[in-house]
């Protein structure tokens, strides 16, 4: 037990952020501590979208954005994940003749960025009768297109940058805990590598870095998970650039309500809607690092709100079969096992689950003898009254 908690703090600490994106076993904006069987693949595609009628005048503002993912359960605790952003567009309904400067033309990448990602989860353990996950993710991106750094997305450069994440996940359920509510918490750090010292490890130091943070709660009910997360970061450190723009450098907080509806058991789609809760400042003229910008554009420093889509798909590979398409008794649609020959298999092959389980009937079996004591005691008070 203690060496699990001693795993669970190293693997917090030494990965202590969160990009964007997310895929595998995730909600928008955040992990959770489970990771993909060995040998299951995922095949994920993102929306995402935002529009200002007029950001400036009669001038409208839409952001756009399109992405295809794949993961892969590599070991029982190791999962591998890529992400390229297919299609990025920041379109501003304005020409030459408006006068409106920096509104000129639109930013449009196709393909825009690739995210790289190694997760380290499926770590378990008891602790005051609950259920607690905990994982990491380790990753990398880069921009491949040209423009980066774009108005109302995530703050970007064009090298290699580096993120770190702390998962940490709270089961209510200890049987089939994913049927249970839930939540989990992220904690990140992204290093954006953007310091064009020619001594790298100077330059790693002086980079702009980036703090994240993201929290969910999940209410399972059916076949669809409601969920709440809120999510937000905070900058450590800001390189500025000389004469570059520099969008999305201030803190945000947003708040996400949405559904995760499994259709299938190798089928899920995600609804939800970002909502900003709280930024810094309104609008980029109102941030000091548009100082040096001769523009009045109104602009929002970041979208109001976003609609956000995703589809899961979970394909057969040779290693492993999509649930949905295996022969024989099965697991039920909302996960539960229905064959004997499975229930022990998962019986020997989880012993916490079982360690836990029995911590939560004799919980249960102390709470039944004190509501009995307390069940005496209203009779005697009864017969006392009669």
């Amino acid at each position: 037990m203690m060496k699990k908690i001693f795993l669970a703090i190293l693997i917090m600490l030494a990965l202590a952020n969160s990009d964007q994106f997310f895929s595998g076993y995730s909600y928008f904006n955040t992990y959770t501590a489970k990771n993909m069987k060995i040998g299951q693949a995922q095949i994920s595609m993102q929306a995402r979208g935002y529009r200002k009628d007029k950001a400036y005048g009669d001038v409208a503002l839409t952001s756009a954005t399109g992405i295809i993912g794949g993961n892969f359960g590599l070991t029982e605790h190791i999962e591998l994940g890529m992400n390229m952003v297919l299609y990025q567009d920041i379109h501003k309904d304005a020409n030459a003749e408006t006068g409106v400067q920096g509104l000129e033309q639109s930013v449009y990448n196709s393909p825009d960025a690739i995210y790289l990602r190694m997760k380290f989860g499926n770590y378990q353990f008891n602790l005051f009768d609950e259920m607690i996950g905990v994982a990491g993710v380790a990753s990398t991106y880069r921009f491949i297109s040209k423009p980066t750094g774009l108005m109302l997305e995530p703050y970007s450069t064009r090298n290699m940058q580096f993120s770190l994440t702390g998962l940490f996940s709270l089961y209510l359920e200890p049987l089939y805990f994913e049927n249970g509510q839930q939540l989990h918490f992220n904690l990140g750090f992204i290093n954006h590598n953007d310091s064009p010292n020619n001594q790298s490890y100077t330059a790693f130091t002086e980079s702009t870095m980036e703090m994240t943070y993201g929290l969910s709660y999940v209410y399972p009910y059916g076949n669809i998970n409601y969920f709440l997360e809120v999510y937000g970061n905070t900058f450590i450190q800001w390189y500025e650039h000389s004469g570059e723009i520099p969008y999305s450098t201030e803190p945000f907080l947003y708040v996400t309500p949405g559904i995760k509806w499994k259709a299938f058991p190798w089928l899920e789609f995600d609804f939800g809607l970002d909502i900003l809760a709280y930024t810094k400042y309104d609008s980029q003229k109102d941030s000091p690092k548009f100082e040096f910008v001769n523009t009045s554009n109104d602009l929002p420093y970041y979208p109001a709100w976003r609609f956000l889509l995703r589809t899961n798909f979970y394909p057969t590979t040779a290693f492993s079969e999509s649930e949905g398409f295996k022969g024989g008794e099965q697991k039920s649609q909302d996960g539960r096992i229905s064959d004997r020959k499975e229930l022990f298999e998962w019986l020997i092959e989880e012993p916490d689950r079982i360690e836990l389980i029995d911590m939560k009937l004799e919980k249960l079996k102390k709470e039944r003898k004190e509501l009995e004591k307390k069940v005496d005691k209203l009779k005697e008070e009864i017969e006392k009254d009669k």
